[in-house]
């Protein structure tokens, strides 16, 4: 696919991470002539440590493994084995944040392969490393929703493990409206109508329409396929 690049004026390394927030169109463009995808890449694999840090800091994993116990009847543990594996994830629980970013930047590069051929099907000449990029620059909002909530986590007081399980603790979330006693299913389904995250919906779909050169119907069914498919996956597991 050829694209005339733009002017690289003010297109230093890491200041798309600022302009896709305040100029996204001309932002996509350049990503489109030259997709930086692993500076947005970097970006979420330290925000995603900061944030798992900041979890492991308030999570009693005592208390985690017995409501786990609780909820799966045909588990059984001794006293002494829950204690020592409270205490293995305790000890290596901020070893384990650096593992969830390695598996979240994965969980990215499908993402932004599933969008190469969602979009190619739909008759666009896009590259895959220029798919990766749109999909991770239109993340940029949900990563500074995690870099936000981190320090909120980190001086809130102990999570629950509902709140662990369902990441309900994100308080841009409609988690807040789920009624005493609900679901986790129910709970993980409201975390997931999120301020950042919808942010980051609107600027995928822009995007993908600028660097797919889709129409804007195609754009956003992949954006809301895929964003769909990813909130099914979270209630499931919940």
């Amino acid at each position: 696919m050829n694209v005339a690049e733009p002017s690289s004026g003010g297109d230093a390394i890491g200041s798309r991470l600022i302009t896709v927030l305040t100029s996204p169109t001309e932002t996509f463009r350049k990503v489109a002539a030259k997709p930086r995808w692993w500076v947005p890449l970097l970006f979420l694999m330290i925000a995603a440590v900061v944030l798992q840090v900041a979890v492991h800091h308030q999570t009693d994993y005592r208390q985690v493994m017995e409501d786990q116990m609780a909820k799966q009847s045909s588990a059984s543990m001794t006293e002494q084995q829950i204690e020592t594996a409270a205490e293995i994830q305790e000890k290596f629980g901020a070893a384990f944040a650096f593992i969830g970013a390695i598996f979240a930047a994965i969980v990215m590069l499908i993402i932004g392969l599933l969008y190469w051929v969602i979009l190619k099907l739909a008759g666009s000449e896009m590259t895959y490393p220029q798919s990766l990029a749109t999909h991770l620059y239109g993340a940029v909002p949900a990563v500074l929703g995690m870099l936000i909530a981190a320090p909120i986590v980190w001086f809130g007081g102990e999570l629950t493990t509902e709140q662990i399980t369902t990441r309900s603790f994100m308080s841009s979330s409609l988690a807040f409206l789920a009624p005493e006693g609900a679901s986790s299913k129910l709970v993980a389904l409201l975390a997931s109508v999120e301020f950042f995250t919808i942010w980051s919906v609107i600027l995928t779909a822009i995007g993908f329409q600028v660097v797919a050169k889709v129409s804007k119907g195609a754009a956003w069914g992949a954006v809301l396929l895929l964003t769909a498919l990813g909130i099914a996956v979270r209630v499931l597991f919940a």
